[in-house]
């Protein structure tokens, strides 16, 4: 079928209507708006070459487990979907993924040890789970450059700690990215600072945000 030449397929908003009704023919998605799960287990056969999937606002709950036989993932966004309390277990088998988007998807707890599967990962993006903790995986994630958390219950001053002299010298152009209301603050470039200012754990309000991939 034509899922073979996909590589960009965006699926977003094709969560179940709050009204179902048989005559909302202007949906851009109507097949599939009751079983978006049956539709992502469908076709993780035939996307041999999708590279990027969005699939946010769908009212997910669960991604089911074939879905690890898109092997050629890089870009998954599943923000805005009711998948807590845990990211489903699938996500970590997706070894090529560069960019995750978990963004308000109820998590609670500690980030789970299979995050360090993900060593491809640059771009994580777990704003908007207020039940949410950072844990010391991140640091087995060799390529993260751009950590977006702000909502979650690790504060600034919690992933600095977390994000010590050693941890950063390891990941040297790891950002952590906060926004709130007035104010933003990232560390950035910490192995290429002078030591006394990386052993100060410094948090740098003055800086620009980057573009987020997503």
């Amino acid at each position: 079928g034509v899922g073979r030449f996909v590589t960009v397929l965006d699926l977003s908003h094709c969560g179940p209507p709050s009204s179902p009704s048989p005559s909302s023919s202007s949906s851009s998605c109507p097949e599939r708006e009751w079983g978006m799960e049956e539709e992502l287990r469908r076709m993780s056969g035939e996307m041999k070459v999708l590279r990027t999937l969005m699939v946010g606002h769908c009212g997910l709950r669960d991604l089911p487990k074939e879905m690890k036989e898109m092997s050629t993932l890089e870009v998954l966004d599943v923000g805005h979907n009711p998948l807590g309390p845990r990211v489903p277990e699938v996500v970590w088998e997706m070894s090529r993924l560069q960019s995750l988007n978990l963004q308000s998807t109820s998590l609670v707890g500690p980030l789970p040890p299979g995050l360090s599967s993900l060593t491809s990962l640059r771009h994580l993006v777990v704003l908007g789970n207020p039940l949410l903790t950072l844990s010391p995986h991140l640091l087995l994630l060799p390529r993260l450059t751009h950590l977006h958390a702000w909502g979650t219950q690790s504060g600034p001053n919690q992933l600095a700690q977390l994000f010590d002299e050693h941890a950063i010298t390891r990941i040297p152009s790891l950002a952590l990215i906060f926004t709130h209301a007035h104010a933003h603050a990232r560390t950035r470039s910490f192995a290429n600072q002078p030591s006394s200012i990386r052993s100060s754990r410094r948090i740098d309000s003055n800086l620009p945000l980057p573009p987020s991939s997503l």
